[in-house]
């Protein structure tokens, strides 16, 4: 059985795993590794009881957001300064 202090650092893990595969999403080539972590992320923080329903589709959705907002700003500045 699980104590919550581990569930709380399980969680914790996942958004980690979130966050770095949104990080290296960023990156074309380093897709090959953001995807897993991003996809073994959300299984961590789906397969919890203890987040609410719209944390975990906040988790879900805000990181692909941040990374089209980040590739439309780089867009955007080759295009000013091209």
């Amino acid at each position: 059985m699980e104590t919550p202090k581990t569930t709380h650092k399980i969680i914790s893990f996942g958004k980690f795993l979130i966050v770095l595969g949104a990080i290296f999403g960023i990156h074309p080539f380093a897709v090959i590794i953001s995807i897993p972590l991003y996809v073994i992320g959300l299984i961590i923080i789906w397969k919890s009881t203890i987040v609410s329903r719209k944390r975990k589709i906040i988790w879900t959705i805000a990181p692909v957001f941040g990374i089209f907002i980040v590739w439309i700003l780089i867009i955007l500045i080759t295009l000013i300064f091209d």
